[in-house]
Formats: structure tokens, sequence, C-alpha cells
């Protein structure tokens, strides 16, 4: 009796299936306190100026409420995202962030989590994040300097994840 051995080119196009399967099901989070949100991928945008590696950036989606986070390498504690934050989107329009949740500093980074209205989540669902204008200060705000993160050659489709995420 012989045993059935399917073609390669089956073989590899199932194992090509399931990796995507997986991939486009699989569940992104981030944490405010213990609660656990769903979450987009983070993408990293490059950023401009005097700064050091990207600004990583994530969209989560409550059942109430809706959050961005943002994350950059600081040299010292001290130093950390403050101020408002500005998203300039595909369309042209721009979204002001300016009601922060939470802030942290981890692994050498300052992490920011901002609150994203109704209104602007719509528009998040909608257009692509093309740039974000932060500011970086230090903790008694004697330094600040302001930088920008580009989604360099449009790599990542915001619009598609956000309006993806479930509640």
């Amino acid at each position: 009796m012989t045993q059935f051995k399917p073609p390669l080119f089956k073989t590899i196009l199932f194992a090509t299936a399931m990796f995507l399967v997986t991939q486009l099901y699989s569940q992104n989070y981030i944490y405010k306190g213990t609660q656990q949100i769903p979450s987009t991928s983070t993408w990293r945008f490059t950023t401009s100026g005097g700064i050091s590696g990207s600004l990583e950036v994530t969209v989560a989606k409550s059942r109430t409420n809706a959050y961005m986070m943002l994350a950059i390498d600081v040299p010292v504690p001290q130093f950390a995202i403050s101020g408002s934050v500005y998203l300039i989107l595909q369309n042209g329009n721009m979204i002001v962030l300016n009601s922060r949740v939470a802030k942290d500093h981890v692994d050498n980074q300052s992490k920011v989590l901002f609150n994203i209205s109704s209104a602007n989540y719509t528009l998040l669902q909608k257009n692509d994040i093309m740039k974000i204008r932060f500011t970086i200060g230090d903790s008694m705000m004697k330094t600040k300097e302001n930088y920008t993160a580009n989604n360099e050659y449009s790599k990542y489709s915001t619009a598609i994840e956000i309006n993806a995420l479930k509640d």
C-alpha cells in the first residue's frame, strides 16, 4: 500500500494560507492599567530632526473609548513626550490629541496614551496617518524640542487596520 503524498505546490500553498489566516486573525492588545484593549499592530514611523529611532504608534478601541499609544526611545527618564500631538492625515486634515490618559517611562522609552474622540476615530478609519508632530521635553520643561514622524512612502495602511478593530 502506497502513502498519498500531496504535490509540493499544494503543500506550500496550504502552509502559506494557514500562515496568512493566523496573521490576519491574531489579536494585538495594549493595556490601560489592568484593562486589556484590542489594538492595531505597532507601526514604526520614521523620525526626523535630532532624534534617533522611530516613533511607535498603536491605536486601540474598547467598547466605549478609542486610544492612541505613542512610544519613543529617550536618553534619560526625565525626557518624555509632552504636550499635544498632531496627526496629519492623507486627506490633509489634522487631528489634535491633547487628552492624555497616561504616561510612563519603560525600557528607556517614553510612552503616552491619548484619548481619541469618536469623531476623530471615524476620520482615522477613513484616512491614513501620514505624519505625526510631537514634542519631547524634560520634566522641568526647561527644554523642549518638536519632531515629525513620517509614514514613509505610505508604508502603513493605518485606516484599513483601524477600521478592522473589533471592540
